[in-house]
């Protein structure tokens, strides 16, 4: 299931015929560029040029506690065929008063918690998000992975969180178009758009 998310921002402009006319770029999208070709068909840019920001929307109902929200050790890639880990926090809001784990740097890299309260962050519950970069173009086919402290990653018996998982190519979480590629799932394939 695909959704748009317009958090406070605008959706990109449709192309028209004066769009595509004439030689070179026509439209950017993150850092790359679409070419005349991707132009002709207005469905595949921008997003043929891939995602340069993935974010995760906690979407628990309580706050409380040491450890609230979604426990978040670790988000990857598979780009290419290389894994990929998050290499950059662009944007975090991280909530519950008593949250003993804020550290959202704790995102980056490869998973090291172990299943062990250890090396994670809580991203606090209702109203709480990360947002990330990993310094390559997610695109369609790629395969994301959250690593998140429950059972689905520990077998522990831990409950699973509630949380979205949406793409863009802006830094600003508040101002942007996002799409929604899944929800509560650890291992996602990011669909053709």
């Amino acid at each position: 299931m695909i959704w748009l998310a317009l958090l406070a921002g605008c959706a990109l402009p449709p192309l028209d015929s004066a769009d595509t006319a004439g030689p070179g770029p026509i439209e950017t999208c993150g850092d790359g560029t679409c070419s005349q070709a991707d132009a002709e068909d207005p469905q595949s840019c921008p997003w043929d040029c891939g995602f340069t920001t993935l974010l995760i929307s906690d979407l628990g109902g309580d706050n409380a506690g040491g450890t609230p929200g979604v426990d978040l050790d670790a988000v990857s890639v598979q780009h290419d065929g290389q894994t990929v880990w998050a290499t950059e926090v662009v944007d975090a809001s991280i909530r519950g008063p008593d949250n003993a784990w804020t550290d959202v740097t704790e995102a980056l890299g490869p998973s090291d918690s172990e299943c062990l309260q250890q090396h994670f962050v809580s991203l606090g519950g209702h109203d709480a998000w990360i947002a990330l970069g990993f310094g390559v173009p997610i695109r369609a086919g790629d395969t994301v992975t959250t690593y998140e402290l429950s059972d689905d990653m520990c077998a522990d018996g831990s409950k699973n969180d509630i949380y979205d998982v949406l793409l863009s190519n802006t830094a600003s979480v508040l101002d942007g178009q996002w799409i929604g590629i899944a929800a509560g799932k650890s291992v996602i394939e990011v669909p053709p758009f």
